[in-house]
């Protein structure tokens, strides 16, 4: 299913719930994984995005940014 449209669609919900903050109960519900670990792969991307975006965000305020 992974290769379908289906599994490309879950796998942007549940990159875009895992990025708007959603716990992985709350992922897992809308998407239907059956594995947490496939949940936690989610939450360990957007966590790694987030930790990226606000060390991003305070180079720029601190006049350091390119």
């Amino acid at each position: 299913m992974e290769g379908s449209i289906i599994g490309q669609v879950r796998h942007i919900a549940a990159k875009e719930l895992a990025e708007a903050g959603c716990s992985d109960c709350e992922i897992q519900a809308v998407t239907g994984h059956k594995s947490l670990a496939m949940v936690q792969k989610y939450r360990s991307q957007a966590d790694q995005k987030a930790a990226s975006e606000r060390a991003q965000a305070r180079l720029e305020w601190s006049g350091s940014g390119t």
